[in-house]
Parts: C-alpha cells; sequence; structure tokens
C-alpha cells in the first residue's frame, strides 16, 4: 500500500465521465433570432391594427339619417338627384388610404411573424452539441 507522500506525487486519473459544456450554438442562436423577429413582427402589427387603423365608424355613414336636419337633408339629395358625384368627399379618401396603408402594415407584420417562425423553427433541425470530455487542464 502506497504511503500519502508517494499518493501526492502521483498525477490525478483524468475524470472518464463526459462534462455538457453549455455554449451558445447555432441552435440557440436561430431560435432567439426568429423569436426576435417574430416579437417585431407582433410590435408592427400591433401597432397598425390599433394606432394606424381608423375605427369602423369613421369610415361608416351616421346611423341616424332620420335625425339629419332639413336642410341638410335636402341638399344631400338635390346632389343626389344630379348623379353621384364625380369627386368623393377628400376627407373620405383620406381615411380609406389611410385604411389601405394599415391593413397593408398588419400584412406586411403577419409576413415578418411568419419569418420569424420558420427561423426559430429551423433551429429544431440543427443537430444538439454533443457531451465533450473534459481532459486534464
Amino acid at each position: 500500500m502506497p504511503s500519502m507522500r508517494e499518493l501526492a506525487k502521483l498525477e490525478p486519473a483524468a475524470d472518464a465521465s463526459p462534462v455538457k459544456v453549455k455554449t451558445w450554438g447555432l441552435r440557440q442562436g436561430l431560435m432567439f433570432l426568429g423569436m426576435i423577429i417574430a416579437g417585431i413582427g407582433v410590435l408592427i402589427g400591433s401597432y397598425y391594427s390599433l394606432v394606424a387603423m381608423p375605427s369602423a365608424s369613421e369610415l361608416e355613414p351616421p346611423a341616424n339619417w332620420h335625425e339629419l336636419p332639413v336642410e341638410y337633408a335636402v341638399s344631400l339629395w338635390r346632389e343626389l338627384r344630379r348623379g353621384m358625384p364625380q369627386r368623393p368627399d377628400p376627407s373620405l379618401v383620406g381615411l380609406v388610404q389611410q385604411r389601405d396603408r394599415a391593413q397593408r402594415g398588419v400584412y406586411v407584420s403577419w409576413m415578418v411573424i411568419a419569418t420569424g417562425g420558420i427561423i426559430a423553427a429551423s433551429s429544431f433541425f440543427v443537430p444538439r452539441s454533443r457531451l465533450r470530455p473534459q481532459g486534464p487542464s
């Protein structure tokens, strides 16, 4: 049996069990990038659907036609008897254009969210990092 001094002179044995080294690899990077892109898409969609989109009440005619003042109703009737106006109301045109821009923004946000989802899903096809044996330092 060796003495304690002889044991102290021996080199320590290398650990034979593999140790998983935690690293930020391609798999985690793709997942993170995909989630960031999808989050940006959600923010874009939220802006266009909640802030930039005009409300439905702004684009619809008033529901209380029977409560219009008589003078206004008569003038409106005279205009309509001459035919449909050649130029639409500029405020209505602006609202319709604003609605169209907001809808395009929402569609773009859907594409951004889908792109982020595809990138995040592609991380599942990247092989997992392997266990690396830890040798003597």
